[in-house]
C-alpha cells in the first residue's frame, strides 16, 4: 500500500484530532498558540499546501513531547518533503507505524464505525460539512477518519455515491483482550455518558439490572448476549437506515472474586 502522507503531516492532523475530541472549543488557532506558530502558517501546512521548515519540526517535535522514535521520524520526514525526494520510497518502518496507529484508530474510535455506518444512512452526502455535522464532530476530525479509512483500504471513493465500503462488516474476535479494544471500550462509555444527559428519552434506551449470580454460567450468558445483538441488528437494519446507533451491553462483577 503507498503511504503518501509524511509522518509529519499524520502527526499534526492527529493531534490536532485528538485534542478537539478532548475539548472541542479547541480550535486550530489554540493548536497555533500550542506549536508557537502563526495560525495561517500551521493552516497552510495541515493542508499541505506547504512544507513544514526543518529547523521549525524541531521545536514542534519537542512541543508535542513526541517519543525519541516518533520525534526522528517527525524531523527527517519534514527534510525530505523539503527536499521534495518524492522519488524515494518511504521507509518500510514508517508504512508499518502508520498502518499500525491507522488500525489501532479505527479499532478504538467510535467515530470510524460511525462513518461506515452513516454510509448506508438514507441521503448520505459525500461533503466534509455534513458528515462532521450528522457524526457532532469537527470538520477536520471527519476529513482525518475518511482519510484513515481510504489509506486503510475500508473505503474507496465512488463517483456516484462518493464512498463506498469495501469490508461487508467489521467485528472483533471474541474473548481477545487488547489495547485498542479496551479503549474503544471506554470510548464508548465515555459517549454513552454524554448521550444520556442530550439525548431524549424517547430516542435512547439505558436500563440495568443488579442480581446475585453463579458465575459458572458466565459462558452461557456470553452466547445469551450475542445471539440477542445479532437478533437486535437484524431488526433495527431492516428497512429504511436513516440514522446511526451504538448499543452497549456490559456485564461485570460488583464484588471482588476470591480468585482476584
Amino acid at each position: 500500500m503507498q503511504m503518501t502522507e509524511p509522518f509529519y503531516l499524520h502527526t499534526l492532523r492527529e493531534s490536532l484530532s485528538s485534542r478537539q475530541r478532548r475539548n472541542p472549543a479547541y480550535s486550530l488557532r489554540s493548536f497555533a498558540k500550542d506549536l508557537d506558530i502563526d495560525s495561517s502558517n500551521l493552516s497552510a501546512i495541515l493542508q499541505n499546501k506547504r512544507g513544514l521548515p526543518h529547523k521549525r519540526a524541531n521545536s514542534m517535535a519537542r512541543k508535542l513531547r513526541l517519543p525519541p522514535k516518533e520525534s526522528a521520524l517527525f524531523v527527517a520526514s519534514s527534510l525530505r518533503k523539503q527536499m521534495a525526494l518524492d522519488s524515494i520510497q518511504v521507509a518500510a518502518d514508517m508504512k508499518n507505524y502508520l498502518l499500525v496507529d491507522k488500525y489501532y484508530k479505527i479499532v478504538s474510535e467510535w467515530e470510524y464505525y460511525a462513518f461506515l455506518q452513516l454510509i448506508k444512512v438514507r441521503g448520505f452526502k459525500a461533503d466534509t460539512e455534513w458528515i462532521a455535522q450528522r457524526l457532532s464532530v469537527s470538520e477536520s476530525r471527519a476529513r482525518l477518519v475518511i482519510r484513515h479509512l481510504l489509506d486503510i483500504g475500508f473505503i474507496k471513493e465512488d463517483g456516484k455515491k462518493g464512498y463506498v465500503r469495501t469490508t461487508p462488516s467489521l467485528e472483533t474476535s471474541d474473548g481477545v483482550e487488547s489495547q485498542a479494544l479496551q479503549a474503544s471500550h471506554r470510548d464508548s462509555l465515555e459517549v454513552a455518558k454524554t448521550k444520556l444527559e442530550f439525548v431524549p428519552l424517547e430516542l435512547r434506551d439505558f436500563s440495568s439490572v443488579t442480581m446475585s449470580i453463579s458465575t459458572a454460567k458466565i459462558p452461557q450468558a456470553k452466547a445469551i448476549i450475542r445471539e440477542f445483538q445479532e437478533k437486535l441488528h437484524t431488526l433495527l437494519t431492516s428497512g429504511t437506515q436513516d440514522e446511526v446507533y451504538q448499543f452497549n451491553c456490559q456485564l461485570f462483577p460488583l464484588t471482588q472474586g476470591k480468585d482476584q
